[in-house]
């Protein structure tokens, strides 16, 4: 369960401020797959793809050395919003399982499934997904990928140096 956190705001007033946001995406891979065809059944627009063989490049997109090894791509399934994380996940659930076939034949032909959550947390926070939502994930062979992000302690430094 997440709590708001009390802060001031502008002439001394209360406002709440919720103690993290989510974002959730969707996340494929496969050995040598084109993942565009599997974008287009789920009619879903990749943030990010690429094919294996593609060119290595920078998140900024500058060309290095090297060719990709694998097929990817990453679909954000949602704005990122400060919503409960179990009511986010439910709602991405909901919207896969209505591709649960497409999923399923991916699977089935080496293709790597995740929901993928982006947490982040300005404060301490927590949540369950009940095992319903493990269920739900393996029905559509879709593993669970979970990212925190906290923020740097006030006043640390680089720790490197």
């Amino acid at each position: 369960m997440s709590r708001s956190l009390k802060a001031t705001g502008g002439e001394g007033r209360a406002v709440e401020e919720k103690p993290y946001t989510a974002q959730l995406s969707l996340r494929l891979s496969h050995e040598a797959l084109d993942l565009t065809s599997i974008c287009d059944a789920l009619e879903m627009q990749p943030r990010v793809i690429w094919k294996a063989g593609d060119r290595n490049v920078t998140p900024a997109g500058t060309p290095i050395e090297g060719t990709r090894n694998n097929s990817y791509c990453s679909i954000d399934l949602f704005p990122a919003s400060d919503r409960p994380l179990h009511r986010q996940v439910d709602e991405a659930l909901a919207l896969l399982e209505r591709h649960a076939a497409t999923l399923q034949g991916f699977h089935r032909d080496g293709g790597k499934v995740d929901l993928c959550i982006g947490w982040f947390c300005i404060a301490d926070t927590g949540t369950t997904l009940d095992a319903s939502v493990v269920e739900r994930l393996a029905r559509i062979k879709t593993g669970l990928d979970m990212h925190v992000y906290v923020p740097d302690p006030v006043g640390s430094t680089d720790l490197q140096e």
